[in-house]
């Protein structure tokens, strides 16, 4: 892969995108070996190579994150950004519910600088709220994971992602039935799901 390096020290290697731009050579740390694969290494550099394409310069998104855009920042503008997948912006109760978790129990990292927060921390924290509810765990563990690609597309961030790698929980399976206040919302939403989801979601229900 063009551009991919390796740095050997004493205990770590660690993956590189070393490439001249704008008369300047950038020597971009990915992420260490063993944290991600050859193949995972290969890919980001090629990310970053399609980015320059495109008139984006990763190394100025590096320093940018240098500067410290927080987990924080990029929540607020992932409410006011993200859409689902059909176009639409999120309703208000799926971002009460981003907004629990987030305030819950991403709190102790919300003002760190987004480069700063490692995997480890990540997987701490998975760990602490995993040992009473796993759920919540893994809830939590994949708005990490999207407040992180969020902040990639919206080139908010470029960097790695502190939630890929860290196994989540095992969940049972569950019975239960909607409630009467429940019908409207749950009408709602399946009137957005594509078919044939549309009609074996309402076969299940009946």
């Amino acid at each position: 892969q063009p551009c991919l390096a390796i740095g050997v020290g004493e205990t770590v290697k660690t993956f590189y995108f070393v490439k001249k731009i704008a008369g300047r050579v950038e020597r971009i740390k990915l992420e260490r070996y063993g944290a991600i694969s050859i193949d995972e290494a290969r890919e980001a550099a090629g990310a970053h190579m399609v980015g320059l394409a495109s008139g984006h310069n990763p190394a100025e998104g590096r320093r940018e994150s240098r500067r410290g855009i927080t987990p924080r920042q990029i929540f607020d503008d992932f409410l006011l950004h993200r859409r689902k997948r059909r176009g639409g912006f999120l309703a208000d109760s799926t971002k009460r519910g981003y907004r629990y978790d987030f305030d819950n129990h991403l709190a102790p990292l919300a003002d760190y600088p987004a480069a700063r927060i490692t995997r480890e921390q990540v997987a701490a924290l998975h760990s602490r709220i995993g040992r009473e509810h796993p759920t919540a765990a893994n809830r939590v563990l994949a708005l990490v994971g999207a407040l992180y690609a969020h902040a990639d597309d919206r080139k908010l961030y470029i960097g790695h992602n502190p939630a890929r790698g860290v196994e989540k929980f095992p969940e049972e399976t569950r019975e239960r039935f909607l409630r009467p206040d429940e019908f409207p919302k749950f009408m709602e939403a399946l009137a957005e799901t594509p078919e044939p989801w549309r009609w074996m979601f309402a076969l299940g229900l009946f």
